[in-house]
């Protein structure tokens, strides 16, 4: 599933899509009209960097539609260590919704916390396309949690996270420039499910 983060595309087809979903970020300009009922999660926006004030807004403004897939705690950029200690002060905050841990460089396998029930694969480039990461996938599948992969744009990425077993994806170049590329990337996405069954 492409997971966009605006509301932008008018095209009907492409807005009822069966792979598309909503990323919510405190900079997007998503409206809570336009997702409900549909498949979404709450990014924190740290990579653009946290603003807890904005991310606290949108966690209250979806309070009442607690549909969301998970929301991704506040976590620090390319350091694990970092974020496990951000994740630690803020999942009591968030405990009524399904908590999203960030994989950061210097995560491995062994250091999901129990009480995610989602993992987003952040990090660098290296970290997110290497082995480490990958293992970090399959075990969180086997825990039966969501996985999500961030900053994917391009064709050969989307594939690598599709045999990868991951859930859902975004990448700016598909919410930027949705007029030209969002529907390939999900009739793309359609394609891979067509050749390639997800693993169970």
């Amino acid at each position: 599933m492409y997971m966009l983060v605006n509301t932008r595309p008018s095209n009907l087809c492409v807005k009822q899509h069966h792979n598309l979903g909503y990323l919510v970020t405190p900079f997007s300009h998503t409206k809570l009209d336009e997702v409900k009922n549909k498949v979404y999660a709450i990014d924190n926006g740290a990579f653009a960097g946290l603003d807890e004030k904005k991310f606290m807004k949108i966690v209250n403004n979806y309070k009442n539609n607690k549909k969301e897939i998970f929301i991704a705690v506040p976590d620090i950029v390319g350091d694990h260590k970092a974020t496990l200690k951000m994740f630690d002060n803020w999942r009591n905050i968030l405990n009524d919704y399904n908590l999203g841990f960030v994989a950061q460089d210097g995560m491995t396998k062994n250091d999901i916390p129990k009480e995610a029930q989602a993992i987003f694969i952040g990090g660098s480039t290296e970290f997110k396309l290497g082995n480490i990461a990958y293992e970090i996938i399959q075990t969180a599948k086997e825990k039966g949690l969501w996985v999500h992969m961030g900053r994917v744009n391009s064709l050969k990425r989307i594939k690598y996270a599709y045999e990868s077993n991951v859930d859902s994806i975004d990448g700016t170049k598909y919410a930027m420039f949705d007029k030209v590329h969002l529907k390939k990337a999900l009739d793309y996405i359609s394609s891979l499910q067509k050749q390639i069954p997800l693993q169970l």
